[in-house]
């Protein structure tokens, strides 16, 4: 059986430690994530968990977090502006996707179908 493929999503609203512990327990399951992180997505993750969550880092926060059972599992992480991403197609398959935690304005732009970001496309 394949890993489970989920695309996870981290925007601008309070809230980070429900995004890594999201991740963490995704990737201890042996999932295959594809992460996308908006603009104020990163500057929460620093603003909230401490100068060293930056999205390069992922992996070595998670594992001082976490354990390494966070190693079971895999991840991809995309920008958010990048459009043309694999994300983005309809014919790319995820088995699921979470935005977590999601702003208000990204909410309304996937409620309204919008495609301004990668995330709004995406969902």
């Amino acid at each position: 059986m394949s890993a489970r493929r989920i695309a996870v999503a981290v925007t601008g609203a309070s809230g980070a430690i429900y995004a890594v512990r999201t991740i963490a327990a995704l990737l201890a399951e042996g999932c295959e994530l594809e992460l996308v992180f908006s603009d104020y997505g990163k500057r929460l993750m620093l603003d909230e968990l401490g100068k060293d969550a930056k999205v390069e880092r992922l992996t070595d926060l998670l594992v001082e977090r976490y354990g390494d059972d966070v190693r079971r599992g895999s991840y991809i992480v995309h920008s958010n502006k990048d459009l043309g991403a694999t994300l983005a197609s309809g014919s790319h398959r995820c088995e699921s996707m979470v935005i977590v935690p999601c702003s208000m304005k990204t909410l309304a732009g996937v409620a309204h179908g919008l495609s301004h970001s990668l995330i709004e496309r995406a969902a």
